[in-house]
């Protein structure tokens, strides 16, 4: 059973993210719930796609945040866009998205109930871990030391 969130909107005035108990442990996706990462992977993406001569439109990345990154350049390339090295793409766009990991920021809502977990690996607080389909490398500088308790 997926335990609910309390937050705003629910009674509680602070506007908190609250896990309601009991559970076992929490676990966060890193991209997007623990960290602010679109700007930093649409910047990236660009960058990579630019050296190929493709533009990446705003509209046409953000209406797809959440799907796999081979997954969106097979539809960019159904778009019309110009040819380009798939390999080179990911290659270039994981160097610049490392390059930018330093502009990443937490989400505050939910670091707030990560932060005090990490590192606990009892009851009655949970361990919390996260998790991130990037490698290690480009995994942001937040998420490390929660993925390493998974």
């Amino acid at each position: 059973m997926m335990p609910a969130i309390h937050g705003q909107g629910d009674g509680t005035r602070d506007g908190l993210l609250r896990p309601m108990t009991p559970y076992d442990a929490v676990i966060f996706d890193c991209d997007g719930t623990l960290v602010d990462t679109a700007a930093a992977h649409y910047r990236a993406l660009a960058d990579a796609l630019a050296l190929h001569g493709v533009v990446l439109e705003p509209t046409l990345y953000h209406a797809r945040t959440g799907i796999s990154l081979s997954s969106l350049l097979v539809e960019l390339r159904a778009t019309g866009v110009p040819a380009f090295d798939e390999m080179a793409v990911v290659t270039e766009h994981e160097r610049r998205y490392r390059e930018l990991l330093p502009v990443v920021t937490e989400i505050a809502a939910v670091a707030a109930i990560a932060r005090p977990r990490a590192g606990v690996s009892h009851w009655p607080s949970p361990p919390a871990g996260g998790a991130t389909s990037s490698s290690r490398r480009c995994a942001p500088p937040a998420c490390i030391p929660l993925s390493t308790l998974l």
